[in-house]
């Protein structure tokens, strides 16, 4: 009996993905979207592993294995390199942070309503507007420049 009913359930799953076919459709540029700008940067990895030269591009290079790590950590200067990467990216971090509590607060303290609204949607515009329409308004803009 529970062959027979593991088969029928399976047969609805089936029919059930075949009629969402359009939504199914739907998700194809979200999960090529999420290939290309998440999975196709993995390939660059492969640079660490190869004796990269332009010339010869990523798959003509010889590939030399885990050398390129023991020479870097071999080097005396991967301890400071290290250490600088990590005080760049904390200096950073920190003053993006300033920065952006610094402007939120002074926005927050304009009186005039309508201004603070008009700075506010200033600020955020950039993030909603899409990159290609911005380039187009700044070449119409700079046409005549």
């Amino acid at each position: 009996m529970t062959a027979v009913g593991s088969r029928a359930a399976v047969r609805r799953r089936r029919r059930s993905l075949h009629h969402d076919n359009s939504l199914w459709l739907l998700a194809v540029p979200a999960v090529v979207f999420f290939a290309v700008f998440s999975y196709a940067p993995l390939a660059g990895l492969v640079v660490a592993f190869k004796d990269f030269n332009i010339r010869d591009g990523v798959f003509g290079s010889p590939w030399v294995g885990l050398d390129n790590f023991r020479f870097f950590f071999e080097s005396g200067n991967a301890a400071r390199i290290i250490g600088n990467t990590i005080f760049l990216n904390v200096l950073f971090i920190a003053a993006t942070m300033v920065a952006a509590v610094s402007l939120a607060i002074a926005i927050n303290e304009i009186r005039h309503r309508t201004l603070r609204r008009f700075l506010q949607s200033s600020v955020f515009l950039p993030y909603f507007i899409s990159p290609i329409v911005i380039s187009v308004m700044l070449q119409a803009f700079l046409a005549g420049v």
